[in-house]
């Protein structure tokens, strides 16, 4: 029995990978030692040895078919185990706190390095490839989904994600050194004759927002009011607190009201800057022009 036991979790071996130095370990296991590191090297805990990431550790085959046929039950419950992990993560949403906000149908690239996230990413992978991105210190976050996966030689993950919903953080525990979290979606409420706060949001945005952000905002959606406030909310250059706020509002219309009111801010310290600009190229050409008389 001990000669089938992992040296990490003292139980039997499950998906059993054996490294280079010949040690065997449960799948799972040594792959949680490969997290810890950032180079693709790691030592073998037992003897020390210097081993490498290449990717998915290959299980032993012969190995795992010894312990299905001659450890059948024991083999039975390590898999129940982790089939009962798997279903209670389904349960709940992991959460993955950065300081970004990304609104619903927004895309953006994560490089996930930090050992608790990687293992994180794996098992959304194994799952739905579901996970929440939430602002450190706050309760209310984005759901997202994994469009895009790169896994790299030494561990670590390119994603590129895409928004889905906001949800609000009833309650949080800690698994294998990350946090997941009971909660619930947040529920929009759509106020109907928004058009005309529509048509103002246009009309500033493309008076002075300048011409990048003015391109992108030509393509915004406009299939409803509330796709309209949110893609609005995410162009916005404000700062990441100032989007919170407008990602946690469950109101369309404080939503664009909001917004438009970032907007007119942004254009009048615009104006602001460009006036001063102005009198500072006149004053330095009247500076210049009294030195050259006086010359």
């Amino acid at each position: 029995m001990k000669d089938f036991e992992c040296p990490l979790c003292c139980e039997v071996l499950l998906d059993p990978t054996t490294i280079l130095c010949g040690h065997t370990y449960c799948s799972d296991c040594i792959q949680r030692v490969f997290d810890c590191t950032t180079t693709g090297q790691a030592q073998c805990p037992i003897c020390r040895r210097y081993i490498f990431h290449t990717g998915r550790p290959a299980i032993n085959v012969v190995l795992n078919d010894i312990i299905k046929k001659y450890l059948p039950k024991l083999y039975t419950s390590r898999c129940n185990e982790r089939l009962t992990l798997t279903e209670n993560l389904m349960n709940v949403i992991p959460l993955f706190f950065v300081g970004v906000i990304l609104f619903p149908k927004e895309m953006t690239r994560l490089h996930v390095y930090e050992p608790q996230y990687r293992l994180m990413i794996r098992r959304c992978l194994f799952s739905n490839g579901k996970f929440g991105m939430v602002l450190p210190g706050f309760i209310v976050g984005t759901e997202v989904q994994i469009k895009e996966c790169t896994p790299l030689t030494d561990g670590r993950f390119l994603l590129v994600v895409v928004g889905l919903r906001r949800f609000k953080i009833r309650e949080t525990q800690n698994v294998d050194g990350y946090e997941v979290a009971q909660y619930e979606e947040l529920q929009e409420i759509t106020e109907p004759n928004l058009e005309g706060l529509m048509k103002d949001i246009e009309i500033n945005m493309h008076s002075d927002i300048g011409m990048a952000r003015q391109t992108y905002f030509d393509g915004l959606q406009r299939n409803s009011a509330y796709d309209f406030s949110i893609s609005t909310a995410a162009l916005l250059p404000i700062s990441t607190r100032q989007k919170h706020r407008l990602l946690e509002i469950t109101s369309t219309k404080l939503r664009l009201e909001t917004s438009l009111e970032h907007i007119k801010n942004y254009n009048a310290t615009r104006r602001k800057l460009s006036y001063l600009m102005l009198f500072c190229c006149i004053l330095s050409l009247l500076v210049a022009h009294f030195l050259s008389f006086d010359g």
